[in-house]
């Protein structure tokens, strides 16, 4: 039976051998991972810059950030969200740290739930909302380029 939830696989043949100071394990030289741009790209209209109420959901903390890239490492609860938005320009890359993450996607509608070691890439212009994917929360990095950092907010 087939649910819609996709789950993604361990791209990175990471064992999740906990270590002081690197807890999700050695990362091979090559780390691919599954793009699911659309042909053509989706039809989305346009919204705004990130209004000025827009609260951070979850701990953030900035690993790194310059004109092109942002590395932030977040933590999700129950309940929490980081809710349905898109970028024009730059790419979103998830990597789970700890517990599950669900990311849910538009044009087209998908679900997917990423464990420690998965990661997922949402391209341009794909409106995407991320949310804990059980009631232990989750931990996960994003790194967010190459280009000028905008999201812009899309109805629910």
């Amino acid at each position: 039976m087939d649910s819609g939830v996709v789950r993604a696989a361990p791209p990175f043949g990471l064992d999740t051998g906990a270590r002081p100071g690197f807890p999700w394990g050695p990362a091979p030289a090559v780390a691919p991972t599954r793009d699911v741009r659309t042909a053509g790209g989706p039809s989305l209209q346009q919204g705004t810059a990130m209004p000025s109420d827009y609260v951070r959901a979850g701990e953030t903390r900035t690993v790194l950030q310059t004109d092109d890239v942002r590395v932030t490492e977040r933590s999700l609860t129950e309940g929490q969200s980081i809710p349905w938005h898109f970028h024009t320009v730059i790419t979103d890359n998830f990597f789970c740290l700890a517990g599950t993450l669900r990311i849910a996607l538009r044009e087209p509608a998908e679900e997917v739930l990423l464990g420690p070691g998965d990661s997922f890439r949402v391209p341009p212009h794909r409106a995407h909302e991320v949310t804990p994917g059980a009631p232990e929360g989750c931990r996960f990095l994003n790194v967010q380029g190459v280009g000028r950092y905008d999201r812009n907010p899309v109805a629910p």
